[in-house]
């Protein structure tokens, strides 16, 4: 049964008639009020028959006119009889449009969590990329210190062999420490800052 049309259709202002056809012959008529927008199947519209070309049925304000094949007419009201099936189209269309937003809420909610996802697996892929780098940097710097003949060395030679004596002071005392303590935690090198002999104001670092 298709929405609102039928296989019989008549149009008023406000109301309409659609008749839909069923097996032997029959026909259920219903009424559909275009202000409520509730269509209606009651007990008067099923004593109706199949209408042909000699009966017609038709709708003026709110009574229903039925023409027989002998030419008689009877009239009855569009609540008339028992009303056996009733459905608000209004009301549903109404309640749809009233649960788009929480359609659009579970969009927001989905992309959020999408997007939640690709910044944190951004940061780890950064955070592992970062690792890889210092791990590969603490390998080459623990290769130059292998290489060395001497075990205690000054501050400026330490920043060479770290490749940082190009940057500002401030930036590579920053380095310089970093360095120092991830090679003590994840190298087999250890170093070590000492006092100079000669002068107590200043530090050596012993390589171990």
């Amino acid at each position: 049964m298709g929405f609102f049309r039928g296989n019989y259709i008549y149009d008023s202002d406000r109301y309409s008639i659609h008749g839909y056809y069923q097996d032997g012959g029959v026909t259920e008529y219903r009424v559909l009020d275009k202000i409520s927008g509730s269509l209606k199947r009651n007990s008067r519209l099923d004593d109706i028959n199949r209408v042909d070309g000699l009966s017609y049925l038709f709708i003026e304000d709110s009574t229903i006119y039925y023409r027989d094949t002998y030419g008689l007419v009877d009239s009855f009201g569009v609540n008339s009889g028992i009303t056996i099936h009733s459905k608000d189209f209004l009301q549903l269309y109404q309640s749809k449009q009233n649960n788009v937003w929480i359609y659009y809420l579970i969009c927001v909610i989905i992309l959020l969590i999408c997007l939640l996802i690709f910044i944190k697996m951004s940061k780890r892929n950064l955070f592992n990329s970062n690792e890889n780098s210092l791990i590969h940097e603490l390998k080459i710097i623990e290769k130059k210190f292998k290489n060395l003949n001497k075990n205690v060395i000054s501050k400026e030679k330490l920043d060479e062999l770290f490749g940082i004596s190009h940057y500002s002071y401030e930036t590579i005392k920053t380095k310089r420490s970093s360095l120092i303590k991830n090679l003590n935690q994840q190298s087999k090198i250890k170093i070590e800052r000492i006092r100079k002999k000669d002068d107590k104001r200043f530090f050596n670092y012993k390589i171990s």
